[in-house]
């Protein structure tokens, strides 16, 4: 299967216009939370280590390493097995990936011709970390969503769009009591929940990755007030999530999942090694794959529709601000390409919405359409 190198619409006409104005925009920022970043070239950093202008590190937040800036600390390239052996933990050597967000942020800024260009390099983008990487339960770093969520919502200006490529699975069935036991929750608390309903309502597209470790829809996709994201293969012979969580119900919007080029990033000898996954000698292409790289497509383009149709939304605070989450749903939806997708396991082909960014550039945001706004509750009842 080949990489892709080149994320933008084979359409252009809309994008262009669109780019070049979110690229000298003040007021339409994307808030990145993930594991931190590098300084890899992809993100902009130049030969010496110097953060591009559009990547707003003052203003992001470290909350595992509180007062320094979110960079992740990377580690050697090595195997689960090896990760073991050398001392860690089973927990953080299954679940760590400290160049996840280098990865996901690649996504949206890379600017390399022959490497890949994301969807909208020179975007102006602030990086939080609150974990060391996609997958947790482990309180101490799932319980930072919220504080970074509202981290954000106290800029000014507010970012427009929030992306998100981590959370938390939800009940582990039989395996949640061990889990529970070292101290880790299902879910969400309180205040992180109160924190998405306050992005919500502030009008911040948050968009999050659907999952697919696990068959069911993780948090805090699962939650209404966000844009769930599902990925789909090239070849269009699996989605994710798996299993039956192909229900346009439980998720928005679908876009490419595997096979991007994306940015890399580890220890080598202890200095720095920055690449793309096609260097990346341990790196299959099925390792390339997921939603996490299929929500940054997502958010990239929020937040040009968002620049695109700044003057007809309203602004964050305002009391009807909820409606431009809501008018982004409709009009992603509405503008997407049919995509038909091979249901695993099963004899039987679905038809689900590929994200089009051209499409939805020349879709102007329906306001008087958005009769009410989401709940807080979960997207379905059939999750624990």
């Amino acid at each position: 299967m080949p990489f892709t190198k080149d994320l933008r619409p084979a359409a252009k006409t809309r994008y262009n216009r669109a780019l070049n104005l979110l690229q000298v925009s003040e007021r339409t920022r994307i808030g990145h939370v993930d594991t931190g970043i590098s300084r890899h070239p992809a993100l902009g950093f130049d030969a010496a280590g110097n953060a591009p202008e559009h990547l707003l590190m003052a203003e992001g937040r470290d909350f595992l390493d509180p007062g320094t800036e979110p960079f992740s600390p990377l580690r050697e390239r090595q195997s689960t097995i090896q990760c073991i052996a050398n001392g860690g933990s089973i927990g953080d050597c299954l679940t760590d990936y400290p160049d996840h967000g280098t990865k996901t942020l690649s996504v949206i800024l890379s600017n390399d011709r022959d490497r890949l260009i994301g969807v909208a390099p020179g975007a102006r983008v602030i990086p939080v970390r609150i974990a060391d990487g996609p997958i947790f339960q482990n309180n101490a770093q799932r319980d930072n969503m919220g504080p970074a969520i509202r981290h954000l919502l106290g800029l000014a200006p507010v970012p427009r769009v929030i992306s998100i490529s981590m959370g938390n699975p939800g009940h582990a069935g039989l395996w949640q009591p061990l889990f529970s036991a070292f101290g880790a929750d299902a879910g969400f608390d309180k205040e992180t929940r109160r924190a998405f309903d306050e992005a919500y309502q502030a009008g911040v597209i948050v968009v999050c990755a659907a999952g697919q470790v696990i068959d069911r829809v993780i948090y805090p996709a699962r939650y209404k007030t966000t844009i769930a994201v599902g990925g789909i293969r090239q070849d269009g012979r699996r989605h994710y999530p798996d299993g039956n969580y192909d229900n346009p119900a439980l998720v928005d919007i679908w876009a490419q999942a595997d096979g991007i080029n994306r940015a890399v990033a580890h220890l080598e000898g202890g200095a720095d090694r920055f690449e793309y996954s096609e260097d990346d000698l341990d790196t299959s292409t099925d390792d390339v794959s997921g939603t996490s790289y299929a929500a940054p497509q997502v958010a990239a383009a929020a937040a040009l529709w968002v620049e695109t149709f700044f003057h007809q939304l309203p602004l964050p605070g305002d009391v009807d601000a909820w409606k431009t989450v809501e008018a982004f749903r409709a009009a992603v939806v509405e503008s997407a390409r049919d995509a038909f997708l091979k249901v695993a396991g099963k004899r039987r082909r679905i038809t689900r919405p590929r994200l089009d960014i051209e499409r939805l550039l020349g879709r102007a945001p329906d306001l008087a359409a958005v009769d009410a706004p989401a709940t807080a509750a979960v997207r379905h009842s059939n999750q624990r």
